[in-house]
């Protein structure tokens, strides 16, 4: 699994992002839409190839400052959650990112 690029589980009812996520290095595009995930784990951070993360349609309220670290993220989608704002913290530390929320 450490070669996968692209990992799709919309429409699961996941409730959590699983810590072995992170295991997954070479990971680029990780889809997560459509189920009832609550937060963003700390472990995501770890996924330094993401350039597309998808999490619209869960129940996230707030975006974590470990999001920031994801440098390669072009697009974070986020819609249809409970997000009223993008930290400054992160916002400013993905200036190549489009946020969708």
């Amino acid at each position: 699994l450490s070669s996968l690029t692209e990992l799709s589980l919309d429409d699961n009812n996941i409730t959590q992002i699983p810590d072995c996520v992170a295991q997954l290095s070479s990971l680029t595009t990780l889809y997560l839409g459509d189920n009832n995930i609550t937060q963003i784990p700390d472990c995501v951070a770890q996924l330094s190839s993401l350039t597309t993360l998808y999490l619209g349609d869960n129940n996230i309220t707030q975006i974590p400052d470990c999001v920031a670290q994801l440098s390669s993220l072009t697009i974070l989608y986020l819609q249809n959650n409970k997000i009223k704002i993008i930290p400054y913290k992160v916002k400013n530390a993905l200036p190549k990112c489009n946020f969708y929320i």
